[in-house]
């Protein structure tokens, strides 16, 4: 199995994706791990974030990719 989804925007490490939203119709926005942390610690307390890459794939926009998705979804399902 392939670990890789290539897309025409980019090519996806598929163990980096956390969530895959379909909140508006024709559109898929991937969350992948968070690659960008920072905060700090003093005496007990402090402050700490992260920041989700998001990847927004649009039917209208990217047929092609939109396509890959749905199939790989699917293809998940049955699993």
């Amino acid at each position: 199995m392939k670990t890789f989804l290539n897309l025409n925007i980019s090519v996806i490490n598929k163990l980096h994706i956390t969530e895959i939203c379909k909140r508006h119709p024709g559109t898929y926005t991937i969350y992948m791990n968070p690659h960008n942390s920072q905060g700090f610690f003093l005496f007990g307390f402090g402050l700490f974030t992260s920041e989700y890459q998001k990847i927004k794939i649009c039917k209208k926009d990217n047929p092609n990719d939109y396509n890959k998705i749905t199939d790989w979804i699917h293809s998940r399902e049955d699993n």
